[in-house]
């Protein structure tokens, strides 16, 4: 049985969402898994989706561009610097709550997107080295989201949890960014957005 999702984040204007899920840490393009979201973002939002963009939410969480944090993280590794280490972590997957002119305010965390996303896009490149991806796929399966994985890498070559958890979502496989656009102004009825 899947968990029943949590209350939305708010969706005034009733747009799909979708959270962009890939390698940040490392990855073969060593861009902190900007790249190929700088390119995906404006075309989702162009057809009108809602896009959960890590490269950009996390600095907002955690104060720090995704290169500076990493660089931390690396530090507070080497350091043993366990709490700390923990601590900021925690702000990535749970969020940052805090209180501002008197009201509670809270920063999605990771979980958070992965839950509110009407579908996940995720990108696996054949020599980056992801590990919170497959957790945010994990998740996503779970929450009865359909992922749509965008990789080189055919599926009979897939790890087999990871094209179980694609295909068993209702979600499918895509060479690259230009099929799996077309598939979803398809499968989601999207078109242009008037400006």
């Amino acid at each position: 049985m899947k968990r029943p999702k949590t209350p939305p984040i708010e969706n005034l204007y009733g747009r799909y969402r979708t959270y962009l899920v890939g390698a940040m840490e490392k990855t073969a393009a060593k861009d902190c898994g900007k790249g190929w979201r700088q390119v995906l973002k404006p075309k989702l939002e162009e057809l009108g989706v809602f896009v959960f963009d890590p490269t950009i939410e996390e600095a907002e969480k955690v104060g720090l561009c995704p290169e500076d944090f990493h660089r931390k993280l690396r530090g507070w590794k080497m350091g043993g610097n366990w709490d700390i280490y923990v601590r900021e972590m925690d702000k990535i997957w749970r969020g940052k709550t805090y209180i501002d002119n008197g009201h509670l305010r809270h920063l999605p965390g990771d979980k958070d997107y992965v839950e509110q996303s009407d579908f996940i896009t995720a990108r696996v490149n054949a020599k980056d080295k992801p590990c919170g991806t497959y957790v945010e796929i994990g998740l996503a399966w779970f929450f009865g989201t359909p992922i749509y994985l965008i990789t080189e890498t055919p599926k009979s070559e897939l790890n087999g949890s990871l094209l179980y958890f694609v295909l068993e979502s209702g979600g499918e496989i895509f060479p690259n960014v230009n099929q799996y656009l077309e598939f979803i102004k398809k499968e989601y009825s999207l078109k242009p957005v008037k400006k």
